[in-house]
């Protein structure tokens, strides 16, 4: 089966890969000609083709909203005075997303973000420290 299978294209250098998946028999029995094999293993490569194209897609599309997202983000830790002032004057901002970690660390993400707290820290002089952003 093994030189059959090296003739006839289905070997990927010392290794059959339709050996790792069924003995030889199997192989006799599932294939009853050379070119239903080819027309499987056909199949196989667009199954594998499609599913991965899915994932790289997939993939690139998380990234890319991570990206947008850390652009319009900002990562900052408050203190005891500033506090109170900073989530009083934020929340003003109805299209900006607050994400409290804790009552000290806040993301604030949204269109203008950066830009809204920079204000808000520079017009109360705000003491607080960016952590990210």
């Amino acid at each position: 089966m093994h030189q059959r299978s090296s003739r006839n294209g289905w070997s990927m250098g010392w290794t059959n890969f339709l050996l790792n998946h069924y003995s030889e028999n199997e192989l006799k029995q599932k294939f009853k000609t050379f070119e239903e094999a080819i027309l499987k293993v056909a199949d196989w490569k667009k199954d594998l083709k499609r599913k991965f194209s899915y994932e790289i897609n997939y993939d690139k599309t998380m990234y890319t909203q991570a990206c947008d997202k850390y652009i319009n983000t900002i990562n900052i830790e408050l203190n005891y005075e500033s506090a109170n002032t900073f989530y009083s004057e934020i929340t003003k901002y109805e299209q900006l997303e607050i994400v409290k970690d804790d009552y000290w660390h806040v993301e604030v993400s949204g269109e203008n973000a950066k830009e809204i707290v920079q204000n808000i820290i520079n017009e109360y002089r705000l003491s607080c420290a960016i952590l990210a952003g």
